[in-house]
Formats: C-alpha cells, structure tokens, sequence
C-alpha cells in the first residue's frame, strides 16, 4: 500500500471481482474524512484537560512522554496554538493522517488486497 500511495496517479481498489473504488492514493484516503492523529513530547507540564476541550479535538491519550491528540482536519492549528498559549513546544511532532492501507480496509472490511492496479 506504501508503494501504490508513492508511485501511482489513480488506483483501483477491487473486491471480489469488482471494482469498490477508483480514484488517487489521497482521495481515496480522503473518503474517510479528514481525521488526524497527533504525536508530540511536550516541553513542560502539560494538562490535557487543555487540548481536550478543545471542539477540533476527540481525543487526548497519554504514553510516557508521548502525548497522542485524535481529531479533526484543523486539529493539528487548534493544538499547537492552545500550546503556544501556555509556551509549550511540542518536541518530535508527528501527524498521521488516514491513509490509503487505512482507506482500503474500510471499503472491504479488512481482508488483504486482491488486485489494486
């Protein structure tokens, strides 16, 4: 799925024997809406009764020193400015957004790829 998001224009997804979808690598991730998963370190303290309440953000989990913020398409602008706010950097940034492994699995419930051309 790597591969095919990198290297390809159009993509057709096909499940038993049809074709599910057609369309770009990030369009096809796209359908899923635009949900995004935040991963940092914060600088300092951080509450995450802050990030929570904010209305971009589903949800706040916390691993060790990795906070993971899940939420909409603005989510990653809502978080780094609550952030801002209170002078916390978010140190090892990352964001994850759908992808087309991601898109492929909720078009045909999970099983492995037969054909994607």
């Amino acid at each position: 799925m790597e591969e095919a998001e990198r290297l390809c224009d159009r993509v057709a997804v096909i499940e038993a024997g049809r074709v599910a979808a057609v369309g770009s690598p990030a369009g096809l991730a796209g359908r899923l809406g635009g949900e995004q998963r935040i991963h940092f370190q914060p600088s300092g303290p951080l509450d995450g009764q802050l990030l929570a309440d904010l209305p971009e953000v589903t949800s706040v989990t916390r691993t060790g020193d990795t906070v993971v913020v899940t939420g909409t398409a603005d989510a990653l602008m809502a978080v780094t400015a609550a952030l801002a706010s209170r002078g916390i950097v978010a140190h090892e940034l990352r964001v994850e957004q759908p992808s087309l492994g991601d898109a492929f699995v909720a078009m045909t419930g999970g099983g492995r790829p037969s054909t994607l051309n």
